[in-house]
């Protein structure tokens, strides 16, 4: 009989221990469906900000090409996109604040 990497008489001790402390239990946290849905509408806020310039400044750009008035639309554009993706936020949040 070898010895290990631990004598015998400290093997045998660790074998006989029984821990009598108090048990704690964890579980997970309990996530309702509207939290659920809360956190997916404000995980969108960047994307719904950037888009919206996106696309402001996309159909800014798109009118001056068809009416020759660059870079006027496309600036135009941008500041409506600018607008409406900070609307969007504030829509979001103040929703997110009522729940």
């Amino acid at each position: 009989m070898g010895v290990g990497i631990i004598g015998n008489s400290a093997a045998e001790a660790l074998r006989q221990f029984k821990y009598t402390g108090p048990r704690v239990r964890y579980s997970a946290p309990v996530i309702s469906r509207e939290d659920l849905r809360l956190i997916g509408q404000l995980s969108t806020v960047g994307f719904a900000f950037v888009l919206a310039i996106v696309i402001g400044f996309g159909g800014g750009y798109l009118l001056d090409e068809w009416l020759g008035s660059t870079p006027w639309l496309s600036f135009l554009g941008f500041f409506l996109g600018l607008a409406a993706g900070i609307l969007n936020v504030y829509r979001i949040m103040r929703l997110a604040q009522k729940k």
